[in-house]
């Protein structure tokens, strides 16, 4: 995606913080059994806008070099288990989104974006996973129960204002796979020179 102009792009970045506020308001409404520390439900491929994705770029660019190496090798690990499984591979190559989340999920392939357990992006996470969660608590997760009141929320209401807040800027609202694009945006930085290895 091409940025239409730098006011555009700190507009559009200033109204997704205020959805990841409006969401976090939401969910904090809802008193959910989720806790702090559970990873239970990050077992699904992160696809993202390039917006979204940026900011997250943003907050890798600014780590320490051996959290970046941790990310990076996470991520290629990541990649060549998803690859090494035909169903996954397939469905990477022709992006069958139904089919990755299925897949990855029988697996149980765990984010590549955690770190001892812990979101390595937490702070700049995207807004699926600020908006995840499951009523039932860490039993629905682990089982794949897709719990019908996030289903409503996420996909009725927080999808659509997404796609809003793209058009409103008149950004592209094209989604992307968040580890690919991330590692793209690593390799491209280190050929240049210009990351911290």
């Amino acid at each position: 995606m091409t940025r239409t102009s730098e006011i555009d792009y700190e507009n559009a970045r200033q109204e997704l913080i205020d959805l990841y506020n409006k969401v976090h308001a939401d969910l904090k409404k809802m008193k959910l059994p989720c806790s702090e520390k559970c990873n239970n439900c990050c077992l699904y491929a992160i696809f993202t806008t390039i917006l979204e994705a940026s900011i997250i770029m943003d907050q890798i660019n600014a780590m320490e070099s051996s959290i970046v190496e941790k990310l990076y090798n996470n991520i290629i690990n990541w990649l060549y288990r998803c690859q090494s499984d035909s169903i996954l591979n397939r469905a990477l190559n022709t992006s069958d989104i139904a089919k990755l989340q299925t897949r990855i999920f029988e697996l149980k392939i765990h984010c590549p974006f955690l770190l001892e357990g812990n979101c390595g992006i937490y702070e700049a996470r995207p807004l699926v996973c600020r908006a995840y969660f499951n009523t039932c608590g860490p039993t629905g997760c682990t089982t794949g129960i897709k719990d019908p009141i996030y289903i409503n929320y996420y996909d009725t209401q927080i999808k659509a204002e997404i796609i809003d807040l793209h058009a409103r800027n008149r950004m592209q609202t094209d989604f992307t796979l968040l580890p690919v694009f991330v590692i793209e945006q690593i390799s491209q930085a280190r050929k240049a020179s210009n990351f911290k290895k």
